[in-house]
């Protein structure tokens, strides 16, 4: 006679339990982080090549121009009170009207190249260098603000953008030697060089600055050297 075994429904412990959820979690949030640091990437790579973009603006922008102003006499020290001149924009492009107020300074009337530096286009609160005159942005290299296009189709500047320039007087034999633009005189191999006949070093750092960041940061800088 067979003895039959008493019946046991089939079930799942606590611990099995417990131990599927735990599996499942780990699978979860590995998927998570996973699409965290793609989208991470993606934007910091749409953000290299937008800055990469606005780089390339700013030295086609200035690509014609002299390296100074030849029309006020370029750089020169004044043999009478000693001052230095000629670095920078001009009394025309600093007050356009005339009026004497400067507040209408316009970067459309720069005319070289020395007139950039220390330009800040756009509203980065820091900037890799002391900032001279502060105007609209970003901008193009046809000097326009490149505009945002919102849904009501209203233009306003690229929001969080911002390109800073630097303008440097450097070595002719040693590119990463920088001088003061009123430095004249004997240079790394030598021989003697006047105010105006360094090479530039021209420097577009450009800097983004999210909603929620306090400060901007510098997403890419690009750098090209002007003969002297």
């Amino acid at each position: 006679m067979r003895t039959r075994r008493p019946h046991h429904d089939v079930a799942f412990t606590l611990i099995e339990v417990s131990l599927s959820l735990v599996i499942l979690g780990v699978g979860v949030l590995a998927m998570i982080d996973a699409i965290t640091a793609f989208r991470f990437k993606n934007a910091w790579s749409t953000h290299t090549a937008t800055a990469m973009f606005m780089a390339s603006e700013l030295r086609e922008l200035t690509a014609t121009m002299p390296r100074h102003d030849a029309l006020t006499g370029g750089l020169y020290t004044d043999p009478d009170s000693g001052a230095f001149h000629g670095w920078g924009f001009e009394s025309d492009e600093f007050d356009g009207d005339g009026d004497g107020n400067g507040d209408d300074d316009d970067y459309l009337r720069y005319d070289d190249i020395d007139d950039y530096d220390g330009a800040l286009f756009g509203s980065a609160p820091n900037t890799p260098g002391p900032v001279t005159r502060q105007f609209p942005g970003p901008i193009d290299a046809f000097g326009t603000v490149i505009p945002e296009q919102a849904w009501n189709n209203s233009a306003a500047p690229l929001a969080g953008w911002s390109q800073y320039v630097r303008v440097q007087k450097i070595d002719p034999n040693n590119y990463l030697l920088p001088y003061d633009p009123d430095y004249q005189g004997v240079v790394a191999n030598g021989s003697t060089l006047a105010l105006d006949q360094f090479p530039l070093r021209v420097t577009v750092s450009v800097l983004y600055q999210g909603e929620n960041d306090l400060e901007a940061t510098v997403i890419t800088a690009v750098s090209w050297i002007v003969p002297g």
